[in-house]
């Protein structure tokens, strides 16, 4: 598969749309975009209008983002139920390769300076509660809970995307564009499971941006947890709970 053919159906698979329906719109056979996805041959300068408009894109992006180097990222992680279908958390793979070439386009353009990084750990070093709190004091985060999580994530460099994802069953994405972390979560889950899938997929981009491992989803948990609440922080709250409490916990 050729650069250009990489963008064109990875936008094509970020909308959802089938090769047919592209082709149709943009007034091409279906023959003629499977070979420009596979590579086989490029598009023809008179139709890269017509191919852009039906990918909702211009074409400026198709073509220099065919001429990136990388432009692509298998590197995604994903958190979603265990009954999503094979069709939905394919289709939303693609976004992030979306927003990583047009973030690396914006990135060109803008030189940000971020307050802070978000560092990575190699995760037989070091467990996912103990680098979840190497960030909090990295961050020179206050004890307690944390407030305004976006905010904090934003001042370490990470670009943050709230989009309808078109089901309830996947929460969130991450991947790192470069040397720049980007986040993308559903805007359909609750406030709650935001916050969560939030510090989940900040502890795949610490611990998980150069190795795998069976227990990736797990050690995201943990991470989770410890960063959003302090285990020797919570403890003492914990004492003699009732469901009244943990109500009251949660609101906090």
């Amino acid at each position: 598969m050729s650069d250009i053919g990489e963008v064109i159906a990875v936008a094509r698979r970020a909308h959802g749309l089938t090769q047919e329906q592209v082709a149709k719109d943009a007034g091409i056979t279906q023959a003629a975009l499977s070979r420009y996805e596979n590579g086989l041959r490029e598009p023809e300068p008179d139709v890269m209008p017509a191919l852009a408009r039906a990918l909702g894109v211009t074409e400026d992006f198709l073509r220099s983002s065919g001429r990136a180097r990388g432009a692509m990222a298998v590197d995604t992680h994903m958190r979603h139920r265990k009954t999503t279908k094979a069709t939905s958390w394919r289709a939303l793979e693609a976004r992030p390769n979306m927003y990583r070439m047009h973030t690396r386009r914006l990135f060109e353009e803008v030189d940000l300076q971020a307050e802070q990084r978000i560092p990575t750990f190699d995760p037989m070093e070091v467990d996912a509660a103990g680098a979840a709190r190497l960030v909090r004091m990295q961050w020179r985060m206050p004890i307690g809970p944390v407030c305004s999580l976006v905010r904090w994530l934003e001042a370490a460099g990470c670009v943050v995307v709230e989009e309808d994802f078109g089901t309830s069953r996947v929460d969130g994405l991450s991947q790192w564009i470069d040397e720049h972390p980007i986040i993308m979560v559903n805007l359909r889950v609750p406030t709650d499971r935001k916050r969560l899938t939030l510090a989940h997929e900040l502890g795949h981009l610490c611990l998980h941006s150069a190795e795998v491992s069976e227990d990736m989803e797990s050690e995201a948990n943990s991470f989770a947890a410890e960063f959003l609440m302090p285990a020797e922080v919570i403890a003492p709250q914990l004492r003699r709970i009732t469901l009244g409490k943990l109500h009251d916990l949660k609101r906090e």
